[in-house]
C-alpha cells in the first residue's frame, strides 16, 4: 500500500508540477500511467533489490551510523534516483 500510493503521487507531481504534462486526453494519460508505473518497477527491482545485492557482494559493506552496507544502499538510491528522472524526462513525458 505505502509503495502504491507513493508512486501515485509521484506520479501526479512529476506529470503536473515537474515535467507539465497538462494532456488528459485518455489514451496520453493511460500511456503515462502504464510507462510511468514500469519504470518504477523496473528501477524497483533491477536497480534497488538486484544492484544492492551485487554491490554488497562486490564488498560494498562499508557503515554509515552502524549501518552495515549503508554505502551500498545510498549509492543504490541515487541511482534510481537518477534513472527515474531520466526514464520521466526522455520515455514517459516526452514532450
Amino acid at each position: 500500500f505505502a509503495w502504491a500510493s507513493g508512486v501515485i503521487y509521484a506520479f501526479v507531481t512529476n506529470k503536473y508540477v515537474v515535467f507539465e504534462s497538462k494532456s488528459l486526453n485518455r489514451a496520453t494519460v493511460f500511456r503515462e500511467e502504464l510507462s510511468f508505473l514500469l519504470a518504477r518497477m523496473f528501477s524497483g527491482l533491477v536497480i534497488e533489490v538486484l544492484g544492492l545485492e551485487l554491490l554488497t557482494s562486490w564488498g560494498l559493506t562499508y557503515s554509515i551510523f552502524g549501518i552495515k552496507g549503508a554505502v551500498a544502499k545510498l549509492t543504490v538510491c541515487v541511482l534510481s534516483g537518477f534513472s527515474n528522472y531520466a526514464f520521466s524526462k526522455l520515455v514517459v513525458f516526452k514532450k
